[in-house]
């Protein structure tokens, strides 16, 4: 289960919110100020506890129901 970060947390990546379906990885990495995807996708699986690829899947997933 993902957890929400502050929205006054400098850099913080975006909740799960955010990932389902507005934008690519990429995209929300670049709108946080992250020049480096790869810092981006190791403190966004530190916080979460999973990749930003798997929340924006489950997202999707999510949002195109069974």
């Amino acid at each position: 289960m993902s957890a929400a970060v502050p929205s006054d947390q400098p850099g913080a990546p975006p909740s799960t919110d955010k990932t389902a379906g507005f934008g690519s990885i990429t995209e929300i990495a670049f709108d946080y100020k992250f020049g480096n995807l790869s810092r981006f996708g190791a403190q966004y699986k530190r916080l979460f506890g999973e990749r930003p690829s798997d929340t924006l899947r489950a997202a999707r997933s999510a949002i195109a129901g069974p």
